[in-house]
């Protein structure tokens, strides 16, 4: 799907491949949610009950879209009434601007960036819109979370993966790009949220990527100035282990070692689930213990995470301390005292070796 986005021809690929091929990529599409993407490129030639299951899927992105659509329309505006500007930007960027059709993005939420000095007066115009303000905020990039209808709207003040120092600054280039941001941006946008979260949204990642560079290509110069301008992480490595989308050009810089590669490409293509088991992952960090560690462990501590992960309000937040006290505690002992289960020794090796060649 990553290489039809890209540009491959997929109904001609389709025709050209085994009964066993088919059923795979059918089996795919079903594991990793990208059903309505395959009915887009195909149609007509799937098999029909496959066909009227990702119609079916298809429609239903359609009609959250829709809504998302206009919700993104509405808030823009209600800032602009008051002269804040707003960027939407990731999903929220990608499915008006990029994707052929906005249902083809699925979308959790709405992610838009806002100047920091206007964030409490737009948090507020939202709130007077109806947005009902969450209690998690991650401190580095964004607010808490609004809701309104059953779309959630995530308030950016710092762009993912970006150094917080660099807010300001990435304003004014905004400004002075006739109010928009190049590809080149919006690449290291989805590099550094990628990374950051694990590539654990690889399913969403590939085809981002690909309909991103199927837009026009991106010039590596331009993407190192900017990367060094405002502290994005490296994205060499993606060069490398992706070389069927980057061209050889890209591929200049002889220092990544192959391992990464692998790693990358493991973690991208062969994704393990291992949701809920953030904490297990945490105890076999290969930097446990140092200040950096100690500091997002304690982070997970303060009332705003512990009421957002229970959905709970403060006169229940005592009782919740207790149970978070208890899992943490739980998983501390067991870290220390037994080794890593074979798919989560390999995450975290797998991790490292990325982020040693990503790294700011």
């Amino acid at each position: 799907l990553w290489r039809w986005s890209a540009g491959t021809d997929a109904r001609a690929d389709w025709s050209g491949r085994s009964e066993i091929e088919r059923l795979a990529i059918l089996a795919g599409a079903r594991d990793f949610g990208c059903g309505a993407l395959l009915y887009y490129y195909l149609g007509d030639l799937l098999p029909a009950p496959a066909a009227e299951e990702f119609r079916a899927a298809y429609r239903a992105q359609a009609m959250q879209a829709i809504k998302q659509q206009y919700m993104l329309g509405e808030i823009g505006a209600v800032l602009a009434r008051a002269g804040i500007d707003s960027i939407p930007i990731k999903g929220a960027y990608l499915a008006q601007e990029i994707y052929p059709a906005p249902a083809l993005r699925p979308m959790g939420d709405l992610d838009v960036l806002i100047e920091k000095k206007r964030l409490p007066e737009a948090l507020k115009l939202l709130q007077n819109a109806h947005w009902v303000p969450g209690y998690l905020a991650d401190g580095h990039n964004h607010a808490p979370m609004m809701f309104r209808d059953r779309v959630a709207l995530e308030p950016h003040f710092a762009l993912p993966g970006m150094a917080a120092s660099e807010t300001g600054k990435v304003w004014d280039y905004w400004r002075s790009n006739q109010r928009k941001f190049p590809i080149e941006l919006h690449f290291l946008i989805l590099a550094g949220h990628a990374w950051q979260h694990r590539w654990r949204n690889a399913r969403k990642f590939l085809p981002d990527l690909g309909f991103l560079l199927a837009r026009g290509p991106l010039d590596p110069d331009k993407v190192e100035a900017l990367r060094r301008e405002f502290g994005f992480c490296r994205p060499d490595l993606l060069y490398h282990a992706l070389p069927e989308l980057f061209p050889p050009e890209t591929r200049q810089n002889g220092s990544i070692p192959q391992d990464a590669v692998r790693s990358l490409r493991r973690l991208l293509f062969e994704p393990v689930d291992l949701s809920g088991r953030g904490m297990e992952i945490m105890m076999h960090d290969p930097r446990r213990f140092s200040w950096p560690w100690w500091r997002r462990r304690l982070q997970g501590f303060a009332p705003a995470r512990v009421m957002d992960k229970y959905q709970a309000g403060w006169p229940r937040l005592p009782l919740c301390y207790g149970r978070e006290i208890a899992l943490k505690f739980a998983a501390f002992r067991q870290g220390v005292s037994a080794p890593p289960a074979p798919e989560v020794f390999q995450d975290v090796n797998d991790n490292e070796a990325v982020s040693a060649c990503m790294r700011p």
